[in-house]
């Protein structure tokens, strides 16, 4: 063991911050004879301050619990590896940003010095904090690698996340990242302008400078090509010709990328378009096999599953610093391509199995890259008008409070701080000033109902419509990122903007493209989780009802209050007692749903207990299974594990995803049969496009002259939508499964 030489007070305490820790006691790094690595933690416990050997006459850094953790996997992994801390002073409190600096000074900078080939695992924010420097908060960045002090420098988690969670994935993420910093960098291979001809299964990459979408300033810098089990070609887009893109479109039978739909969009964007090809995404893969990794960035999975060093550390220590890619030399950006494209090649030839919901889902693919490139269009006239009477609305609300209640101009109706203050002047007592709160106690004072529409509305001014105005490009389109299998249910997810869950009072402003010389066709899947419920559990009233093709929702309410239901309330209190009885939720919640007064709602409440009783017995035999096995699958043969202990909101999680799964897969085939049937029957330039997806529905924009014969297809499709569940999934349903579809002027 080398002897680390450093200064300790008499008292034992360390040099560096005995003015600012009195009761401190220094706890030396850890030294071995040829170490091959640092490992930063975070601050030494009472167990560190009381191991006294002879070896250690001052103490050792991670002998307690955490300790344990990470020394079993330091013998694991066979590692000789420095202990440093980011403070090596005991303390009953966190170390400050003060402490850490200079530790940083003291210990960190001699060591990086002495030991300049040595690459550093920091084991969670405070060690990173160490090494970075800034702020603690500033530097949560497990899974991340830099160059810093001319070496790799690993960000993962400490060994205490672990004891803290008990999930063994954490444990791996440690490993992997030492794994990583261990292994050497070697410079790939790779060509530069020259174009590749074998080209009928390739990998791609495109390096862009933003993660978003092309129609929202982000430039493409360079595309990366790679056939398999060849160097990797990496072109500027100006290199790829009209004469070559034609190339590649009728050549490329499989394309195979890591996140691949944003690699296609942008090359769809430039006119790269391989739409004879097949699809392979690497991310969705493991997705779909493996639902619960810790992560499924490219990265993350080549540390864990492949022999691959922190590649990126340069790459990102770049980008953090400069945050512009145009700034970055193009040689080691296509270095950086082309171990990406390594890396994606590795993993999909290991992905040799291929299974019926990854296929699916793989055919989906294109559909989506359509919908995305295509987009919405917004009636921005319409929705800047919208901005405003919302903006004057929110400001008249908002003067009328202050006048009412003496409330000062300044009184800031969005801190919680203020508000508990002022609720306390009113006699109000809440835990705190929660939406979900206010929610709850809304008939128990006007001003909460005040409240409660004040954050609508600002939250429709702020997050719907000038959040939304961003995303609108020159054409008055929207192009959402839309994730295929985004969700644990295989549902696809739209972000930036979400048009998958848009308030109601904004969807009326997207539009047809054609304006007056066109309208949308929306067509939603009728009540399908309850229909696809109904098949699962062999429910009698459910599958009578559909079968019946009565509405479920007053059918509901004419067997809880023995009437019909003759109003649209009516109707809705039928809703929420469905949603009761077959997802199930508290009775405050059923009281704060349905607005009934509590006597009324508790007797209602224990009506809907037996409304459904083979659901309730479905349900019990799911739960059974996922106790049993942690797997469960949904109806047409999709699987998903669940690791660790079974909670109840792990069985109502499981549930909800036979479903939601379920419903998911139905509505691809739907949608899929119909834009194939509707590009088979017009030509493309009057075509109707999908232009969005949501969970059970889509919507397509059409030209006037198509849109009556476009109507009667995608009617069609839904009305054998069982047969065609059938034949691709061989499930005979118990129930019809049907759509509405509709004609509109804007959507809804």
């Amino acid at each position: 063991m080398t002897k680390y030489k450093s200064k300790i007070q008499s008292d034992g305490s360390c040099p560096f911050c005995f003015s600012i820790h009195e009761k401190s006691r220094f706890v030396p790094p850890e030294v071995p004879d040829n170490p091959d690595i640092i490992l930063i933690g975070e601050a030494p416990s009472k167990d560190e301050i009381q191991y006294r050997t002879t070896e250690f006459p001052n103490g050792r850094p991670f002998v307690g619990a955490s300790g344990q953790v990470l020394r079993k996997i330091i013998k694991s992994l066979n590692i000789h590896p420095i202990i440093i801390n980011a403070s090596n002073c005991f303390s009953l409190e966190k170390p400050t940003t003060d402490v850490i600096n200079r530790t940083r000074e003291g210990y960190l900078l001699p060591l990086l010095n002495q030991y300049p080939t040595l690459p550093v695992v920091a084991l969670g924010a405070y060690a990173a904090q160490l090494i970075v420097g800034g702020k603690h908060g500033e530097t949560s960045l497990a899974g991340e690698a830099r160059y810093l002090y001319r070496r790799t420098v690993v960000f993962t988690y400490h060994p205490a996340y672990f004891l803290y969670e008990h999930d063994d994935r954490i444990l791996t993420e440690i490993e992997t990242s030492i794994r990583a910093a261990l292994r050497p960098y070697q410079k790939p291979k790779y060509i530069t302008g020259i174009l590749p001809k074998d080209v009928e299964t390739v990998i791609i990459d495109v390096e862009t400078t933003k993660a978003s979408y092309p129609w929202y300033d982000s430039k493409l810098l360079l595309v990366g090509i790679m056939p398999i089990g060849k160097p990797a070609y990496i072109l500027r887009p100006e290199e790829i010709t009209d004469e070559y893109k034609t190339f590649l479109k009728n050549n490329v039978r499989n394309v195979v990328g890591h996140n691949l739909l944003f690699d296609l969009v942008h090359l769809s964007f430039q006119g790269i378009r391989l739409s004879k090809a097949r699809t392979h995404d690497t991310l969705i893969y493991r997705k779909n096999l493996f639902p619960n990794e810790w992560s499924y960035g490219l990265k993350d999975l080549a540390r864990r599953y492949l022999p691959l060093p922190a590649w990126q550390a340069w790459f990102h220590t770049q980008l953090a610093e400069q945050r512009d890619l145009c700034t970055v030399d193009f040689n080691k950006l296509s270095a950086y391509n082309a171990y990406d494209l390594y890396a994606t090649e590795q993993l999909y030839l290991q992905q040799t199995k291929k299974y019926n919901p990854f296929l699916l889902e793989m055919d989906y693919m294109s559909y989506i890259l359509q919908m995305t490139m295509n987009g919405m269009c917004v009636d921005t006239n319409s929705l800047n008008d919208l901005g405003r009477r919302t903006t004057e609305k929110l400001l008249e609300i908002e003067s009328n409070i202050r006048s009412c209640y003496g409330l000062g101009s300044d009184f800031n109706f969005r801190s919680p701080a203020q508000l508990k203050i002022w609720f306390n002047k009113l006699g109000i007592q809440l835990p705190d000033t929660k939406e979900e709160t206010l929610n709850e106690h809304k008939l128990e004072h006007p001003v909460f109902r005040d409240l409660l529409e004040v954050r609508d509305l600002a939250k429709l001014g702020g997050t719907s419509i000038n959040g939304l105005q961003k995303y609108i490009d020159e054409k008055s389109l929207v192009h959402s990122t839309v994730s295929v299998h985004g969700a644990e249910t295989g549902r696809s997810a739209s972000s930036r903007p979400n048009l998958q869950n848009t308030d109601p009072r904004v969807r009326s402003n997207y539009m047809s493209r054609y304006g007056d010389r066109g309208k949308l066709l929306y067509s939603d899947l009728s009540s399908l989780e309850y229909r696809l419920i109904a098949h699962a559990s062999g429910e009698n009233k459910l599958i009578q009802i559909f079968n019946k093709d009565e509405d479920i929702h007053k059918s509901a309410y004419r067997e809880i209050f023995k009437r019909d239901a003759t109003s649209e309330v009516e109707r809705k209190l039928g809703k929420t007692a469905n949603y009761a009885g077959v997802y199930e939720c508290g009775i405050w919640k059923f009281i704060n749903l349905t607005g009934l007064p509590e006597s009324e709602a508790r007797i209602i409440f224990e009506r809907l207990k037996n409304l459904y009783p083979k659901v309730n017995f479905w349900k019990r035999e799911v739960i059974y299974q996922l106790r049993a096995t942690g797997v469960v699958f949904n109806l047409f043969g999709r699987s998903r594990y669940f690791p660790g202990k079974i909670t109840p909101e792990i069985e109502r999680e499981a549930i909800n995803w036979i479903i939601q799964s379920s419903g998911h897969d139905v509505l691809k085939i739907y949608l899929m049969e119909s834009m194939d049937i509707l590009s088979s029957r017009f030509p493309k330039e009057v075509c109707p496009l999908l232009i969005n997806e949501s969970h059970d529905s889509f919507t397509l924009d059409s030209k006037l002259e198509v849109v009556e014969e476009a109507y009667k297809i995608i009617t069609d499709v839904s009305n054998k939508l069982n047969s065609l569940i059938n034949e691709i999934f061989g499930v005979k349903l118990k129930v019809p499964i049907t759509a509405k579809v509709k004609i509109l002027e804007v959507w809804e």
